[in-house]
């Protein structure tokens, strides 16, 4: 019965031990899902962010390329009225 009851005892401890195993490997299934979870939050929060700053920089260079043909379109227009100017005179 000894050799009965060590083998029990032995294949009761490896039980124990592999449920010792299984219940950290749930544990650390869990903590990797939180991780996931996390990563995926903050990349929508940089999706948002990254957007915005593409807003911003899209906005400054309309801004400037609007100030550049404003300032030919007032070029243009000096140039027109001298040579118009230029025309009357020669009449």
């Amino acid at each position: 019965m000894d050799g009965v009851n060590k083998v029990e005892q032995m294949c009761g401890s490896e039980a124990t031990a592999m449920e010792r195993a299984v219940d950290r490997l749930a544990v650390a299934a869990e903590l990797l899902e939180r991780a996931v979870e996390k990563m995926t939050e903050r990349e929508g929060s940089f999706a948002v962010e990254a957007e915005a700053s593409i807003g911003r920089i899209v906005a400054t260079v309309e801004g400037r390329r609007e100030v550049e043909l404003e300032q030919r379109l007032a070029a243009a227009e000096t140039e027109l009225t001298q040579l118009r100017a230029k025309a009357a005179t020669a009449r």
